[in-house]
């Protein structure tokens, strides 16, 4: 997984994404290039950090952190690569980059119906905090990066 440090990165996250997107617990809009590129340009590069994983065959995925108020953590994996481990590894990697931010917890919402994902969030350690409109609130303790 690399972090996303130009435009053309992310506007390939935003197809992946727009693609992902009836997973979106907070807004599932299709995002077009244009809101993107805007959103890209205003964005505090501190605040957010957004991360694309890519197979041989290209990006397959992506994931966002977003440390406002504390970490949230979003990600999504294109279908035909669902089911096979790397919801796990991506949101294992995000975690990790938290943890090397000095952040000691991650927080993230998933849709209740959403049970493989729920599952994958719960044996990475994350623990339901709240559920409300079917949408769960899970939060994981961080263990110490590097440098803490």
């Amino acid at each position: 997984m690399e972090r996303v440090d130009s435009l053309e990165d992310a506007l390939t996250v935003v197809r992946v994404r727009n693609t992902c997107r009836q997973f979106m617990t907070r807004d599932q809009r299709e995002i077009s290039p244009q809101g993107q590129e805007e959103w890209w340009s205003s964005l505090d590069h501190g605040e957010y950090r957004l991360y694309l994983l890519n197979s041989s065959d290209g990006p397959i995925g992506f994931g966002l952190l977003k440390t406002v108020d504390k970490v949230w953590l979003t990600g999504g994996l294109l279908p035909e690569h669902r089911g096979m481990g790397l919801g796990a590894e991506l949101f294992k990697t995000l975690c990790q980059e938290a943890s090397e931010m000095s952040y000691h917890e991650a927080w993230l919402d998933v849709f209740a119906s959403n049970v493989p994902a729920v599952r994958t969030y719960e044996k990475l350690g994350f623990v339901r905090q709240s559920e409300e409109g079917g949408v769960i609130v899970m939060k994981k303790e961080l263990e110490k990066g590097i440098g803490q």
